[in-house]
C-alpha cells in the first residue's frame, strides 16, 4: 500500500500495525420489482466483496519495498 510520507494512517500503523482492508464489486442492480411488483424497499444490488485482515508494517529499504 503506498502512501504519504505523514499522516493518519501511518500514525496508526506505527502504534497498532493492525488492519483491515476491503473490496468490492457490483455485479448487477436488482431492481424491486424483480422480487414485488409492489414494494420499492426490496431493491438491492448484487456484489463480490473480498475482506482482508492482518498486520501491517512501514518498510523504509527501497530494494525490500520493489
Amino acid at each position: 500500500m503506498h502512501s504519504h510520507i505523514r499522516g493518519e494512517k501511518l500514525e496508526n500503523i506505527k502504534r497498532n500495525g493492525k488492519a483491515g482492508f476491503e473490496v468490492d464489486r457490483s455485479l448487477e442492480f436488482l431492481p424491486s420489482y424483480f422480487f414485488d411488483p409492489t414494494d420499492a424497499s426490496l431493491a438491492d444490488t448484487l456484489y463480490i466483496s473480498v475482506v482482508m485482515k492482518g498486520m501491517c508494517e512501514i518498510i523504509e529499504d527501497t530494494k525490500e519495498k520493489h
